[in-house]
């Protein structure tokens, strides 16, 4: 009997895009994409990475990478 991996990462709305060598791309609601990084353990256990990397929209007329925390209390960029 075979197992199934159940990944609970999707929001209402969220769409699967792509799939490629660990990573996986989901086109969110509101038209960002989101890249999450997934391995399996030495038990052959699924797991994702805390950090994802977020596509968005530029917010002026210059393009920006920046690494923000969760909670917004923090940033780092690059203009």
């Amino acid at each position: 009997m075979g197992m199934k991996i159940k990944l609970e990462i999707l929001e209402n709305g969220d769409e699967i895009v792509g799939f490629s060598e660990g990573r996986l791309a989901v086109k969110k609601s509101n038209g960002e994409l989101e890249i999450f990084s997934l391995s399996f353990d030495e038990n052959n256990i699924p797991r994702v990475h805390e950090r994802s990397v977020l596509v968005t929209f530029k917010s002026g007329s210059a393009k920006k990478v920046s690494v923000v925390d969760d909670d917004g209390d923090f940033e780092i960029g690059s203009f």
